[in-house]
């Protein structure tokens, strides 16, 4: 039986509870004493933001629910969500949200209520099949990375819409449309440098960024320096595909694009990220101790991690580094839309309870065995930093949810309940991010 759920006028699944869902400060301790703080000095050219103290594992900061959208009865297919890999927040609070389970792109307004569908499934005019970014542009239009069809579909709020092709097609870089300042948009795509070559043979790829503007053309490009040390990756091949793979808690670059049209990148196995694109390069750097890697879940990864692999190559056997000691400090980079960097550092793991556990699989007696079951969670942390380095708290993800966007003091996620019904949400974040640059 499926939980009861509460509804408000319009009919529409939104609730607005504005209960807490993590742990951590209270309004009453706003102005507490930081034990953190971050001073702003230049060394040569470059500027150096540099944070000490401590961060409560709780989090200097909590997300209050404002809204959640979601049908668990899947009764109204405008509220019912089954994979939502698309995500972006105009200017006035509307939301785009692209379910690629559909698929579907829907719209709805900043008090959650749905506003209207756009397009379709299909592969004609103003039509889509997967989403690999969307971003609103500046004159309220919704672009649209669609790597199936090489295309990138501009859809109006009147229905209208247009095509482009983009120079590099057929990439599926992760969220790789993005919004850009000064331009429409930006577009990630690896390209391929033929000068530099692994030990194992394949060709390095190189992170590179398309800035469009409002017309469809090209106008710059940025790429990304190669990182100063090779990640550790797992190789996996056969006469179909080859498959790359990075050692389970071994650390990698991370890359994203501000909201000013700065890129931030890091290597996890630092606490050090590099601002550039400015008028003048910033570094980000903060006191940090790696994480201990549990001997439990690091051979639940690496079990995952050899199964698929054998996927791809029935009797492919461990050919890389080992799994690390430790867990890098710092896993990804986001960026907000106000120009904040939210920077994900490892947190401890904790044992899924058996009642969340997924249910293992059944064994195909004529097939591969079926991957273990995962047992071990760990918690989205984030620590947050202003444009200019300021360091300004911690904000812990609830349990069973994933970041999508941010935007001052707003957070938009999905959560999953106990049935693992995907939901749309909206937290603030108290006390206020904002009020925290004050202190």
């Amino acid at each position: 039986m499926r939980p009861t759920q509460l509804r408000c006028p319009h009919a529409l699944a939104v609730l607005a509870l504005s209960f807490l869902v993590a742990c951590g400060a209270t309004d009453s301790d706003a102005s507490a004493p930081k034990s953190f703080s971050t001073s702003i000095a230049t060394d040569g050219d470059t500027v150096v933001a540099r944070s000490t103290g401590t961060l409560p594992d709780s989090g200097t900061h909590q997300l209050t629910q404002v809204w959640r959208i979601g049908d668990a009865d899947g009764l109204d297919s405008t509220l019912t969500f089954g994979q939502i890999n698309g995500f972006a927040v105009h200017s006035d609070g509307t939301v785009a949200v692209f379910d690629g389970s559909g698929p579907s792109l829907r719209l709805y307004n900043e008090q959650g209520q749905y506003v209207r569908s756009l397009g379709r499934k299909g592969a004609g005019p103003g039509e889509f099949t997967q989403a690999n970014g969307i971003a609103f542009l500046d004159d309220g239009r919704l672009a649209f990375w669609d790597p199936p069809t090489s295309r990138i579909t501009v859809y109006g709020m009147d229905g209208t819409n247009t095509s482009w092709t983009p120079p590099v097609t057929g990439m599926w870089m992760n969220n790789a449309l993005l919004p850009a300042a000064g331009y429409a948009f930006s577009l990630q795509a690896p390209i391929r440098d033929s000068s530099i070559e692994r030990a194992n043979g394949l060709i390095v790829s190189r992170t590179g960024y398309f800035l469009y503007d409002t017309s469809g053309t090209v106008v710059d490009t940025i790429i990304i320096p190669l990182a100063d040390r090779e990640p550790a990756r797992l190789v996996a091949s056969s006469e179909r595909m080859v498959s790359m793979s990075s050692v389970p808690f071994s650390p990698d670059q991370s890359v994203t694009v501000l909201s000013d049209g700065r890129h931030a990148i890091a290597f996890g196995d630092r606490y050090v990220v590099r601002v550039l694109g400015g008028p003048q390069p910033l570094r980000i750097e903060r006191e940090a101790a790696a994480l201990p890697v549990d001997a439990d879940e690091g051979a639940e990864q690496r079990a995952q991690t050899e199964h698929g692999m054998r996927r791809v190559d029935p009797a492919w056997r461990w050919d890389g580094p080992g799994i690390p000691d430790s867990k890098p400090l710092i896993t990804s980079l986001e960026a907000s839309d106000d120009g904040r960097l939210w920077v994900r550092v490892s947190a401890p793991s904790e044992r899924i309870p058996e009642d969340e556990r997924a249910e293992p699989r059944p064994t195909d007696p004529d097939g591969p065995p079926p991957p273990p079951v995962t047992t071990w969670r760990e918690p989205a942390w984030f620590d947050v930093y202003e444009g200019d380095g300021t360091l300004l708290g911690r904000v812990v993800m609830p349990p069973r949810s994933t970041l999508l966007g941010s935007r001052g003091d707003l957070v938009w996620g999905v959560t999953r309940d106990e049935l693992d019904v995907p939901y749309l949400t909206q937290w603030r974040v108290t006390p206020s991010l904002t009020a925290a640059v004050k202190q």
